[in-house]
């Protein structure tokens, strides 16, 4: 019998990995949708789909891989990558069965999400005693900003479609920000 023995600073470093990836794919396409709001509207949601399935997975991998994390944490991260997941599933499927009366619905989704995010960006950054005080602050203030970006799609229906998809690439970016930082900072983010 052969067993494949991985130290734990492997894993680790495949967890930094997969965070800086998944925070640069989402930022990557942020800025897509940052410079090709005016194009098509299907386009840019299947976009976000993109980027909530890909947050979403991220927020999963990390529940489960992170030994950091308090069991609320990472029941959190685990719940949320799930409802991210679902809503982009929701988003895609009610694009393609009508594209004219879901694009409203799908803004409202987004919002949601993010709003989830938000708020669970919110509890990390003060619960999340793991994490050094300026990791903590970082997250507490991208969930802030996520909540009230979240909260303005929400409650201000009559943006320009311009501006709504530019709030909501804000906001995907600082989290992907936040995800890339998470693994490009390594094992020192947990040091006290």
């Amino acid at each position: 019998m052969c067993d494949i023995l991985v130290s734990k600073r492997s894993v680790e470093k495949g967890q930094d990995a997969s965070n800086i990836i998944n925070g640069l794919v989402v930022m990557i396409l942020a800025i897509t949708i940052f410079f090709f709001s005016g194009g098509a509207i299907i386009m840019l949601i299947l976009l976000f789909a993109t980027i909530l399935i890909i947050s979403g997975m991220a927020r999963i991998m990390n529940a489960f891989s992170n030994e950091e994390l308090s069991g609320a944490g990472a029941i959190v991260k685990f719940i949320s990558g799930i409802l991210l997941i679902i809503i982009s599933f929701y988003m895609i499927f009610a694009l393609l069965a009508d594209p004219t009366f879901s694009i409203a619905i799908v803004i409202v989704i987004y919002s949601i999400s993010i709003l989830i995010v938000g708020i669970a960006r919110i509890f990390m950054g003060t619960a999340g005693a793991n994490y050094i005080q300026w990791f903590r602050i970082f997250l507490l203030i991208i969930g802030i900003v996520a909540v009230v970006l979240s909260l303005i799609l929400l409650l201000v229906p009559n943006l320009e479609n311009s501006m709504i998809f530019f709030l909501l690439a804000i906001s995907m970016f600082l989290s992907g920000f936040a995800r890339f930082l998470l693994g490009f900072t390594g094992k020192e983010k947990f040091k006290k």
